[in-house]
């Protein structure tokens, strides 16, 4: 069974995301932040992360260039966001070697879990 770690600070989405996944047949972990997620990383390493990029703890910027540090660089992210980026900024974060997909919420269910599978036939 593959693995997702959900990586969002807001709880009823944290818990939705949750729910679509087991649903879908994934085992599922989560963390409520930046910090969280990469102890989450550590212990029990993911096949793909879902995360959202604003957390009060450490950032989603922060937490993918941690993430391109030892053997975690190989671990694919989705990224979920509520705010819109500039094509440019866009492009730039999608030159980062485990971004493999940017989502803007709110998202639909089918789209992610189309991303997701499309990334793990890829691993």
């Amino acid at each position: 069974m593959k693995k997702v770690l959900v990586v969002e600070d807001d709880a009823s989405m944290r818990d939705l995301l949750v729910m679509v996944f087991k649903d879908a047949g994934y085992e599922v972990s989560e963390a409520d932040g930046g910090v969280s997620g990469l102890k989450r990383v550590q212990e029990d390493p993911p096949d793909v992360i879902v995360t959202d990029l604003g957390m009060p703890d450490l950032g989603g910027f922060e937490f993918l260039r941690t993430l391109q540090q030892g053997d975690t660089v190989r671990i694919p992210v989705i990224i979920l966001t509520a705010k819109r980026m500039p094509p440019a900024a866009i492009r730039e974060m999608q030159h980062e070697p485990n971004v493999k997909a940017y989502l803007v919420k709110p998202l639909q269910h089918t789209k992610l879990l189309a991303e997701v599978s499309r990334i793990l036939q890829g691993r």
